[in-house]
């Protein structure tokens, strides 16, 4: 469409003589002609972002734009750095679908002007009006097919697993991962959460060859199934989709995780579980910086997979320790100490500690639970697993 959308400006702009653009209904721009003299700062800095600055779009709301039937001469604005123009609603059947603007900063144009002007709007409706008929039904055949694909109907995962090989690129790239991208449960995230997943599988498809990527926006989760020449490409893909995600809703808390290889369709729910396992370590681990990958989780792809009692304390002697060591100095000594495999060295580096220090802290320790993490290698393992879980489970880190 954006070709045909394109090409529609252009022949505006060249028969009116003026600068034409056309955005969405939420002030993205979709399409602008070629420049006949000056643009404004205010649609500068739109053609610059694709988007309207806030100011801006506070604006347009209190002009109620979205409620016009017919074209708007809008007053200039210096605030923002807006020009008076002529804004004309793009409706199809009365629906708002986005908006065709004129600069008209000194009230030039003429009847015949506003005409081929409203022409361009009608046409650009319904194209528009089509583009997005056709991508709400790949919107539903892409829920579809992983509805399908990640199903408790072995029949159903069948069909799906055939409809992958045949429709998609999935099976015939080198690399290919579900990707997860997901946000807190504070009220914030609420708020925009839908919108922005949504946005964001938008400009997943619009930066990955058609048939390579698709996904469907899940309870404040973005399942996404990528394929790719590499799993670095993947992960790439993956990291720029959770920007775009914070982009669009900077005020939430947004995660992602990057599930294992996909070797063939079967192995969808496997790799679904994994992605999943590694977005909740991004979310709860700060020094994973909010992105995850199960290839790179290291022991945590293992704890992922158990199932915890929260009523139950992971290990008592542990629990004992947190009450005794308030600042917690004593659990960050034992968590990098069994973090290097026991090495009082390394331990005394990473802490920038003398060594006499690190042993003092482990003897403090041992009084502490009654274990010598130094010389018993089960208490060792049970309190290592300990710590993990917590970090994994709890919101201690």
């Amino acid at each position: 469409m954006v070709s045909h959308l394109q090409q529609l400006v252009d022949d505006c702009a060249e028969q009116i003589g003026r600068t034409v653009t056309i955005d969405d209904r939420r002030w993205r721009v979709a399409a602008y002609s070629r420049l006949y003299g000056d643009l404004d700062r205010l649609r500068l800095d739109a053609l610059l972002q694709r988007d309207l600055p806030a100011a801006a779009k506070s604006w347009v709301d209190e002009l109620r734009l979205a409620d016009a039937r017919a074209p708007v001469r809008t007053p200039p604005n210096p605030a923002i750095g807006a020009e008076a123009r002529l804004v004309i609603p793009i409706r199809h059947e009365g629906t708002l679908l986005g908006y065709l603007t004129l600069m008209d900063p000194d009230a030039t144009l003429s009847a015949a002007d506003i005409e081929t002007a409203r022409a361009c709007a009608a046409e650009a409706a319904r194209l528009i009006f089509r583009e997005e008929l056709v991508g709400a039904m790949a919107d539903r055949r892409e829920r579809e097919l992983l509805d399908d694909l990640l199903s408790e109907d072995e029949s159903l995962r069948r069909r799906a697993a055939t409809a992958l090989r045949e429709e998609t690129t999935v099976t015939t790239e080198p690399a290919a991962a579900f990707v997860l991208v997901g946000l807190g449960s504070e009220p914030e995230a609420r708020e925009r959460g839908h919108g922005a997943l949504t946005r964001g599988l938008a400009w997943l498809h619009h930066h990955t060859r058609r048939g390579s990527a698709f996904g469907r926006v899940h309870a404040n989760v973005l399942q996404t199934l990528i394929a790719a020449p590499s799993m670095d490409a993947v992960e790439t893909l993956g990291r720029r989709l959770l920007g775009e995600v914070q982009r669009h809703h900077p005020r939430a808390r947004a995660f992602a995780g990057v599930g294992g290889r996909l070797t063939d369709p079967e192995s969808a729910r496997r790799c679904l579980r994994q992605a999943t396992g590694a977005a909740t370590v991004a979310a709860r681990l700060p020094r994973f910086d909010a992105f995850a990958s199960w290839e790179r989780l290291g022991s945590y792809a293992l704890l992922t997979r158990l199932k915890v009692d929260g009523t139950e304390p992971l290990h008592p002697a542990l629990d004992g320790l947190r009450r005794a060591d308030r600042a917690g100095i004593l659990l960050a000594t034992l968590e990098t100490y069994l973090d290097n495999a026991g090495d009082v060295k390394a331990t005394a580096e990473a802490l920038s500690l003398h060594r006499a220090g690190v042993y003092y802290r482990l003897s403090r320790v041992q009084e502490l639970t009654g274990l010598d993490v130094q010389r018993d290698g089960e208490a060792r393992l049970a309190l290592h697993l300990a710590v993990k879980l917590e970090r994994l489970t709890g919101d201690r880190e």
